[in-house]
């Protein structure tokens, strides 16, 4: 059955290559489906190089379908020279290639730094297999980003992008709040059953949590944008379901991520509606606290101190904070975090887990200042756009093209700004496929939409 179903996935790719509007809706469709691992089959050779890099799913499949899309037109459109290509998708990623100005799309440009610094540091790196490995999924989506960027910058669909995450946003939002209600957990339904916690397809309801957000960014955006009175209702609606499952998923970081990004939308865009929902929120987390009680007992348990709450980030903070005392400048190198837990620091490790559950402290140990620093030049970049788009918002006019170009600028700098702040809690920033969409996406509006 598991061969059966890769097959038909494949089929699929087939017919999204021959229909590339919908490539990237695919691989947003696909990001959530962490449950689909459990549909295909294993490479067991594969898991060798670490930890689930022998894993397959449906955001793997999309996203390397995508980027071979990208890479297949660059080529065929470098040898064909001045070809003529019919489709606007096409146009954007055949003449001139995948090739791009890096420095003048800086969020593409210092990740690239970040990897090929992190492919350095196989020269002192403790674990040299899996820099490498590393490296090469870092690589691969850092290609991911930069497949979208081509894309969209041709077509510039740029709402339906955010639209199709706000819609599967609202989708999980609905199964999350079944959830709530039935109390009938399901797909590892019984390791956060006793917490009142659910995740939907997702392995952890903190990514959970972090998918809800980007999509609730997305649908304000909409709600900010549209004058359409069904449009306002349909977004509504989705909030609604959207928060309501955000504060059942017990995720702490992910309520902080999103009280940040709301209070920074508000100061962009101060409007009444956006303080009536604030005030709307406040009365679904009192509801939230009566009908699911275990999300309090969450709450309280801060009162004994963040230590106590969460021992396994204590240790591995701990651990990584000497590694990084003991290596400032380069660190141990890309990937090697674990490797130095599981030899030197093992005896502090609790419950089995190993891994850094904090991004910027995986930073700090395996890349040292000198990666810190170009993760920080990264942000300086990043939110240079948020203030540009905040220039252009107000000297647009309400609902024309260049205040939607702003508000999707806000959704989607917020976005990445979200996954920065929850990764650490759970510890995936770079290694998140929807960052590099996003960074792809931004990268387009700047050229399009004259945002920065």
């Amino acid at each position: 059955m598991t061969w059966l179903i890769l097959g038909l996935t494949l089929l699929a790719v087939v017919w999204g290559w021959r229909h590339p509007r919908w490539l990237i809706p695919f691989v947003l469709i696909a990001q959530p489906l962490e449950i689909s691992r459990t549909w295909f089959p294993h490479v067991a050779f594969l898991e060798k190089l670490g930890a689930f890099v022998g894993v397959i799913d449906l955001a793997r499949i999309f996203a390397l379908a995508l980027i071979v899309y990208a890479l297949y037109y660059w080529l065929r459109g470098k040898s064909a020279g001045s070809e003529a290509w019919d489709s606007p998708y096409l146009q954007a990623v055949a003449p001139g290639g995948l090739g791009v100005r890096l420095k003048q799309n800086p969020l593409l440009l210092w990740p690239l730094a970040y990897i090929l610094f992190g492919l350095l540091s196989f020269i002192w790196s403790v674990d040299r297999l899996h820099t490498l490995t590393a490296v090469a999924r870092l690589g691969i989506l850092w290609l991911l980003g930069l497949a979208v960027y081509r894309l969209l910058k041709g077509n510039r669909d740029f709402w339906p992008v955010a639209g199709t995450l706000a819609a599967v946003a609202t989708v999980l939002a609905a199964l999350g709040v079944y959830q709530l209600f039935s109390k009938h957990y399901f797909w590892l339904g019984e390791v956060y059953q006793g917490l009142g916690r659910f995740n939907a397809t997702f392995v952890d309801p903190n990514i959970y949590a972090r998918f809800l957000i980007l999509g609730s960014l997305a649908t304000l955006a909409w709600l900010l944008f549209t004058e359409s009175r069904s449009g306002q209702i349909a977004g509504y609606a989705a909030l609604l379901l959207q928060v309501l499952a955000l504060l059942g998923t017990g995720s702490r970081t992910g309520w902080l991520a999103f009280a940040v990004a709301f209070v920074a939308l508000l100061v962009l865009v101060p409007r009444r509606s956006l303080l009536v929902l604030l005030g709307a929120g406040v009365l679904l987390g009192v509801f939230m606290l009566y009908k699911n009680p275990e999300v309090m007992s969450r709450i309280w348990d801060l009162k004994r101190g963040f230590w106590a709450a969460s021992t396994e980030r204590a240790y591995l903070l701990k651990a990584g904070w000497d590694m990084f005392v003991h290596h400032p400048l380069l660190g141990v190198g890309l990937g090697g975090f674990q490797e130095m837990m599981l030899t030197k620091y093992a005896k502090l490790i609790q419950n089995g887990v190993s891994l850094s559950h904090t991004a910027l402290m995986t930073t700090a140990s395996e890349l040292g200042i000198i990666g810190l620093g170009i993760t920080g030049v990264f942000f300086v970049f990043l939110f240079d756009y948020l203030w540009q788009a905040r220039r252009l918002y107000k000297i647009s006019v309400s609902q024309s093209e260049r205040a939607g170009y702003a508000l999707l600028t806000f959704f989607a700098v917020l976005a990445v700004t979200v996954i920065f702040l929850s990764a650490q809690g759970e510890g995936r920033f770079w290694e998140d496929p929807l960052l590099w969409v996003l960074l792809g996406y931004l990268g387009a509006l700047n050229h399009v939409g004259g945002v920065s």
